[in-house]
């Protein structure tokens, strides 16, 4: 492979990691990217998720509203997404937290192991920008850290849920048909069916500074 690479902490190099929970995670993206949720999701509009029912939330945001930059953030609480919203700057909240991201990227994004073993094994990807780059960043800095096998099967029982809401979108008809959106669904992930909490803000609950928000 002749790609220079920019070195994203390896996905299979975490501890625990299967092939199989990577070539999920792989071809869940593509689908993710296949569905465009930035054509009808504002990244001022958070989505809370619960996985497993009755966890602690994780907030997730999706990126690409503006052309740029497609994928996910997903925060760790509400706290932590309204934390860089009340900053000074972005950079001042960002600096305070950490985070998961998806990001769709050429391939020399992505380790080179990680980049080999999707092309062995042929799993699909939505184009040849949209590599899925998954990072946890920040705390400290802003620097790009591997994620952890929780982060990972996580975002893959997220990722299912998210391919079954927007797979239903009208990008026509744009947000508002998701506000307030609420469900508990059957998904199945690498390991089996599992259930997971998905709810959308009402349309007077997105993000903004200054926000009053639980902060958990």
């Amino acid at each position: 492979m002749n790609d220079i690479f920019f070195n994203s902490p390896s996905l299979l190099a975490v501890p625990g990691i299967s092939n199989q929970l990577f070539g999920s995670l792989v071809r869940l993206a593509a689908e993710l990217f296949q569905h465009s949720p930035w054509l009808s999701f504002n990244s001022d509009l958070p989505i809370e998720i619960r996985y497993p029912p009755g966890a602690q939330s994780r907030i997730a945001v999706v990126m690409g509203s503006a052309g740029q930059a497609f994928g996910l953030s997903i925060y760790d609480s509400r706290g932590d997404i309204q934390r860089v919203y009340d900053a000074r700057t972005p950079l001042d909240g960002f600096a305070q937290i950490s985070w998961l991201a998806l990001s769709f990227d050429p391939i020399h994004y992505l380790a080179e192991e990680d980049a080999a073993t999707i092309k062995e094994h042929g799993w699909p990807i939505a184009n040849e920008g949209a590599y899925p780059v998954i990072t946890r960043v920040g705390a400290p800095g802003p620097d790009l850290h591997a994620p952890s096998l929780a982060d990972l099967e996580w975002l893959e029982a997220a990722l299912c849920g998210f391919n079954e809401i927007f797979g239903e979108a009208d990008v026509s008809a744009g947000v508002p048909r998701y506000y307030g959106y609420e469900a508990t669904l059957r998904i199945q992930t690498h390991r089996g069916f599992r259930d997971i909490q998905i709810q959308v803000a009402a349309e007077n609950d997105t993000l903004k500074p200054g926000a009053q928000h639980d902060q958990g």
